[in-house]
């Protein structure tokens, strides 16, 4: 076969056209790898972040309306803490259980701390029905308030590690982007030196 010059421009166009080709079909995948990475940042985002903010918010409202129906004896209060205690529970149990052993520790000692801040506010809380208000403010200074904290403390840890977590997905993401990005430089430059 004898390659005349209509045959070698048709075969390098051919060949120019299949590394235009190639290049394009590296962008849509780089590009739908890039969004499925970007996606799966975000949903952790979502899943687990919001979670631990719900949380912390909960346990927050639970605090709160437990101290109002300290200082008015309101029982709307009580039903109120108690919801808002249940909520944050199981806020804290859904993220222990949906993440590695490093969370789930301390999503174990939140869960903990909120256990001991319940039995001791509910220990404050009865002394505050039963009338003893000496009590109660012992109770408060060195029982409720010191579990309170550790509450916060756990939560805020845990917050800590999901926005890490966030972190490190979207820093996966950006650097998956770059490389896809880089590689589809490469085939262009190819394309366009093949071309020339």
């Amino acid at each position: 076969m004898r390659w005349t010059v209509s045959r070698r421009i048709a075969a390098g166009f051919a060949l120019g056209l299949a590394l235009v080709v190639v290049v394009a079909l590296m962008g849509v995948g780089a590009l739908r790898d890039s969004i499925v990475a970007y996606e799966q940042a975000l949903a952790e985002q979502r899943n687990s972040l919001v979670t631990a903010l719900g949380a912390g918010a909960e346990a927050r409202d639970g605090t709160v309306h437990y101290l109002r129906f300290l200082v008015t004896g309101d029982t709307q209060f009580m039903s109120r803490r108690d919801s808002s205690h249940a909520l944050t529970r199981a806020l804290l149990e859904r993220m222990r259980d949906s993440l590695g052993m490093e969370d789930r520790t301390v999503w174990a000692e939140a869960l903990t701390a909120l256990a001991e801040w319940d039995e001791t506010s509910r220990a404050a809380l009865g002394a505050k029905r039963a009338g003893r208000s000496a009590e109660t403010a012992r109770l408060q200074e060195t029982r409720v308030f010191p579990a309170r904290r550790r509450v916060r403390s756990a939560i805020d840890s845990g917050v800590a590690l999901a926005e890490q977590r966030t972190d490190r997905a979207v820093l996966a993401a950006r650097d998956e982007a770059s490389r896809r990005r880089s590689a589809l430089l490469f085939g262009g430059a190819a394309a366009l030196i093949v071309g020339v």
